[in-house]
């Protein structure tokens, strides 16, 4: 499903795909045609020792990487592509019989610096003592040129100074190293000793000493004793304050303990008392009867007036017994917290003495951490120097023992026939990629944004239904060759149109043997213009064609357009069946086709769908049911008014017909909820507008409809169609086995 799904969206995106891809390949011509072409040449160079130490190439060494002791040949390879080489291949040439590196020049460039950029030396492969020579530059000639005056720069380097005596370059190089061996040692002594005398410093990823956690916990403390002295103070001077006031015991200690301070003994204090106690006891009696009394005569009753003063003299008298005995505890309290508040201030004193030493001890650490990390860097500076000037001795040593070496030209200079760059073919291929790309992303995120409908695949699943049936796109050449397209199951029966409509019969049959109450059918749709009207006048005619007595009835009230199709009168109809409650037989007349009679629509109405849901609609439905086979309905669309939702709740079965590329997402829901509202039984659904694409099965069956057209020599006639674009035609579904046409079970 989701391969199909892809290959509909890139079909749906050709357009884009290939106006995608026509631009990228016009920037990739564009890019060829303005790009400069870059030429290569190449050498290949056979390196061997001669004389100087014997070659020893043993069984234990496969891959060929020991000759004396060390390999040579990446020296050499360096040596190729060396400035000193590449400047005298230059001078052999002349600057001016290379114009690549000369406009190098004019724009301030070093010739040699280009040339090297440009040079390119490789071992093709590690056994062997080959290397290839690479050198690109904008013309052919130019190529060639340089790179065999670097091949012969290369061979005059080698005889005038990689083969002469390296001795006093190699004694440079190892006083140099014992110098720097000296240093080094020196280095290590004194970090050695640093360490010695600092055996508490730490190295790694923390650099931290255990002095830091010190000076931090002492911080820490010093932090808790200043919140507990400035807590303190606080409490003092509320303490203070209160009691130049007068307050009460238990609110001073109320108050300090709402700033952390600790009253549990004086509250205890307050509580005790056998007089207090008692006069506490007769307030809450006093109030209780006060407050009963309040609310069974109210506030002002004399009694409650006469409680409440009794309870404000007793409260007096407790007051002034309760002042005199609190005043020494209050004094008390505030003494105890002078006392704390002194101890508290002497603790930070303490801390901040012990702070300013260890914090003094913390910045020598720091200091003495830091000349260790210098020390140690400058040691690992001097390591690596010392390993630098050993490495450059051993390079001179090995120089010095192949004393001997020869060069010859394998492969002489030749230029490749073709430029290196731009490759045409890469590029080319690689534009028609990325716009093949490019337009596919493109078309498949225009599909996403797209909110309709695009396959019959994608319909089932957002409907959930069967498909009775499929309306094909007719090719506008044929659009001016086939009938009216209202009647064309009659007019051209042997079409493949027709028989399509055929085959949507006996799917309609099928579930009438499931169900044998499948009598009256109602044909609708989303939008006007999806096919409906002709859609249900087709299916009327092919079951008239199949010998049923099929009674049409144009229930579209709001723009009806059956009597045009089969040429009828639109006066008596269904609106005076309706609403002057006129006999069927009045309003029923018939048709061309045999066996089948139409009921057009009648007078205009305002209110259609009021007179659609009157009881009258369905006592001529059960009236037609017993004078006809199959009575189908055309409606308006469901989208546009409510009526196909009324008349849905009286038919048997309601065929829905619907037009991939026009039907929107959110309308499905929409359409199905209204049918459901109604109660009405969705048989299936007859696709309208359906590409070649989608017609996966139908290919075949096409070209025989068009055989049989042809066969029967039926005059085309210009087409009048209604409510359906002249380009959609109906399409049959299945045919048989032996190539006839006929019905595939739902």
């Amino acid at each position: 499903g989701e391969i199909k799904q892809t290959i509909g969206v890139l079909r749906r995106g050709w357009r884009l795909i290939g106006i995608s891809t026509l631009i990228c390949l016009m920037v990739a011509i564009i890019y060829l045609a303005r790009t400069k072409r870059i030429y290569q040449a190449e050498v290949r160079l056979l390196i061997l020792q001669q004389g100087g130490r014997p070659l020893k190439v043993a069984n234990t060494d496969p891959n060929g990487l020991m000759e004396g002791n060390e390999d040579y040949i990446p020296t050499h390879m360096l040596i190729v592509s060396s400035p000193q080489v590449v400047k005298w291949a230059i001078d052999k040439v002349g600057l001016d019989n290379l114009p690549s590196l000369l406009a190098a020049k004019k724009r301030d460039l070093d010739p040699v610096k280009e040339a090297i950029d440009h040079l390119k030396v490789i071992r093709p492969d590690r056994l062997a003592r080959v290397v290839r020579v690479e050198y690109r530059a904008g013309e052919r000639h130019e190529v060639v040129r340089t790179i065999e005056a670097i091949t012969n720069s290369y061979k005059q380097f080698i005889e005038e100074a990689f083969q002469k005596n390296s001795s006093k370059a190699i004694a440079i190089i190892s006083k140099a190293r014992d110098d720097s061996s000296r240093e080094l040692g020196e280095l290590e002594a004194k970090y050695l000793e640093l360490r010695r005398k600092n055996p508490a410093l730490i190295t790694g990823e923390q650099r931290h000493s255990f002095l830091a956690d010190r000076l931090a916990n002492w911080d820490k403390a010093a932090n808790e004793a200043m919140v507990k002295a400035v807590q303190l103070k606080a409490q003092l001077e509320l303490g203070r304050q209160l009691t130049r006031e007068g307050t009460e015991l238990w609110a001073v200690a109320h108050a300090i303990h709402q700033l952390g301070g600790d009253t549990n003994t004086l509250m205890a204090g307050l509580t005790s008392g056998a007089s207090q106690s008692g006069s506490a006891d007769l307030i809450r009696q006093l109030t209780q009867e006060q407050q009963q009394l309040a609310e069974r005569f109210g506030p002002q009753y004399s009694k409650v007036r006469e409680l409440q003063a009794q309870i404000d003299r007793i409260r007096g008298r407790v007051r002034g017994a309760r002042s005199r005995l609190e005043g020494d505890e209050v004094r008390d309290l505030v003494r105890a917290i002078e006392q704390s508040l002194e101890s508290v201030q002497a603790m930070r004193n303490e801390l901040g003495k012990q702070f300013g030493q260890d914090q003094e001890k913390a910045k020598q650490f720091e200091a003495d951490l830091l000349a260790e990390e210098y020390l140690r860097n400058k040691l690992e500076r001097q390591r690596t120097l010392f390993n630098t000037v050993s490495d450059q001795l051993k390079q001179a040593q090995f120089i010095g023992a192949y004393s001997s070496i020869t060069s010859q030209v394998i492969a002489p200079a030749k230029a490749l026939r073709s430029p290196i760059y731009p490759r045409v073919g890469l590029t080319l291929a690689l534009a028609l990629v990325i716009g093949c790309t490019v337009g596919t992303g493109a078309a498949v995120v225009l599909d996403r944004l797209d909110q309709r409908v695009h396959s019959i695949d994608e319909l089932r699943q957002l409907t959930g239904l069967v498909v009775l049936g499929q309306v094909a796109l007719l090719p506008k050449r044929q659009s001016g060759a086939i009938g009216p397209m209202g009647l064309i199951s009659y007019a051209k029966p042997n079409s493949y149109w027709a028989e399509a409509y055929r085959a949507i019969r006996i799917n309609l049959d099928f579930l009438h043997r499931r169900d044998p109450r499948l009598q009256v059918l109602l044909v609708t749709s989303p939008y006007p213009g999806d096919g409906k009207t002709t859609a249900a006048s087709n299916l009327a005619i092919s079951f008239a064609l199949a010998g049923r007595r099929v009674l049409l009835i144009d229930a579209d009230l709001r723009s009806p357009s059956l009597d045009e199709v089969h040429g009828l009168r639109r006066e008596p109809g269904l609106a005076h069946l309706l609403k002057d409650r006129l006999p069927l037989h009045q309003a029923v007349q018939r048709s061309r086709i045999e066996n089948l009679e139409v009921i057009t629509v009648g007078l205009e109405v305002r209110n259609p769908d009021e007179l659609l849901s009157s009881p009258r609609l369905k006592e001529l439905l059960d009236e037609a049911c017993r004078a006809y086979d199959v009575i189908v309905l055309d409606s308006s669309p469901l989208l546009a008014a409510i009526d196909p939702a009324i008349v849905g709740a009286v038919v048997d079965g309601v065929v829905l017909v619907a037009r991939p590329g026009m039907l929107r997402r959110r309308d499905v829901e929409l359409v199905l909820e209204l049918l459901r509202i109604g109660r009405a039984s969705l048989l299936g659904m007859l696709v309208n507008g359906v590409s070649r694409e989608d017609r996966s099965y139908s290919y075949d069956y096409l070209g025989y409809g068009r055989l049989v057209e042809r066969h029967s020599g039926d005059v085309t006639r210009s087409i009048g169609a209604e409510d359906q674009s002249p380009e959609i035609v109906t399409q049959a579904i299945v045919t048989q086995e032996n190539g006839q046409p006929g019905p595939r079970p739902v």
